[in-house]
């Protein structure tokens, strides 16, 4: 344990030494799920009473192929975006809150007896 917090200590200091001679200030790691929140506020507001019903179909349609386009390119966090943007337009709950995770079945380790 000792050589572990010595190992911490000794890269802390290198660091330190680095961010000095480079004039580096750490900041902490701003939250995604704030930006989560500002963009579910932002949403509401976009579309709140102000579209007629075409446009906000032709919207879903749009919101949905960028998030088939967005899972395409393995971006899943955009894709998550434009799926809880949908949900917000077309007034449902998120998918997390409608549908419970089923539950998983641990396997058996053992090994079946041979006759």
């Amino acid at each position: 344990m000792m050589r572990a917090i010595a190992e911490t200590t000794r890269r802390r200091d290198l660091q330190r030494a680095y961010n000095e001679k480079h004039g580096i200030t750490p900041q902490s790691v701003n939250s995604a799920v704030r930006a989560l929140i500002e963009i579910a506020a932002d949403t509401e507001e976009r579309y709140a009473g102000t579209v007629s019903q075409e446009e906000k179909e032709a919207l879903i349609r749009a919101l949905e192929d960028k998030m088939l386009s967005a899972a395409g390119d393995l971006d899943f966090e955009k894709a998550a975006r434009y799926r809880d943007e949908l949900f917000q337009l077309q007034g449902k709950a998120p998918l997390e809150k409608e549908q419970p995770q089923p539950l998983r079945r641990r396997r058996s380790t053992r090994h079946p007896k041979v006759k």
